[in-house]
């Protein structure tokens, strides 16, 4: 099978070359106009060499989709953030590549190759009972992933704590126990981002809808029921970062100053002190 990619020249126009076979003709040509360019003829056009970049831009990135090898970057060395707990690069994209597979895995009857995505009962006539017991089977099926997704969660946690003892063993014998403490109470407050979003959504969304029941029950009090909408929200927003207030000072007050200083490095909403003006 031929493949071809759109080449943009330094000209500006557009061709469209098969891959591995460039005709013998265009190859002696492009070596006759090669041979007539001498350095005494060439002058520095910056319109062309700023064409020329964009061609090498996307010609690079045209390889790279085409399937050709990534240059993985250089590893970090230890002491640096990576090496603290913080995934590395290639760390973070196998571990993206197993969640992503797992969750984009086709579903029971699902034919997903590139750009096609269907059912295999979207190809055949199927009366209205046949749909009804599909729709019901992937139901179940979905349900079924939710609860091996949590057993996963559980196994995880479970794997986590094993290695979380030993790295606490690796720690100043006098600290193994404030750690302990420390982690204990740091992953008990823990909530993934994406679950703080939607439960955040799900509950204006709740609150949303009863303000507008109040309205469409009391037209005449509109202007009050979206006070009391914008006076929940400031609350909401106010009772969510009191929240994360007293998990940070729960963990600050297990450390000393220095140690307590050293946490607040990685505080990414604290407040830096500015330098004076002179």
């Amino acid at each position: 099978m031929r493949h071809s990619f759109v080449l943009l020249c330094a000209s500006g126009s557009v061709e469209s070359l098969p891959t591995g076979n460039i005709c013998r003709q265009d190859a002696n040509s492009a070596k006759k106009k090669m041979n007539s360019c001498t350095w005494r003829s060439w002058r520095f056009n910056p319109r062309v060499f700023k064409k020329a970049c964009v061609t090498v831009f996307i010609c690079g990135s045209l390889l790279v989709s085409a399937g050709e090898p990534i240059e993985a970057p250089p590893t970090q060395p230890p002491g640096t953030l990576e090496r603290r707990g913080v995934l590395s690069p290639q760390e973070k994209m196998q571990w993206l590549i197993a969640i992503e597979r797992i969750r984009s895995l086709p579903r029971p009857g699902e034919i997903q190759n590139g750009p096609l995505n269907a059912m295999v009962s979207d190809i055949y006539d199927l009366s209205g009972n046949e749909k009804e017991k599909i729709a019901r089977l992937l139901e179940a099926h979905h349900a079924e992933l939710l609860k091996k997704a949590a057993q996963w969660e559980q196994e995880a946690r479970a794997i986590r704590d094993a290695y979380q003892i030993k790295l606490i063993e690796l720690l100043p014998s006098a600290k193994r126990e404030t750690a302990k403490k420390l982690l204990d109470f740091s992953q008990s407050k823990w909530i993934s981002p994406l679950e703080y979003e939607n439960n955040a959504n799900e509950a204006f969304i709740a609150e949303r809808n009863k303000w507008k029941a109040f309205e469409e029950k009391n037209p005449d009090k509109k202007e009050e029921a979206r006070e009391s909408m914008k006076a929940w929200s400031a609350n909401q927003k106010e009772r969510l970062r009191q929240q994360e207030m007293e998990t940070l000072k729960g963990l600050v007050d297990m450390l000393s100053t220095e140690e307590a200083a050293r946490l607040d490095k990685f505080n990414r909403n604290r407040i830096v002190p500015q330098p004076e003006k002179k």
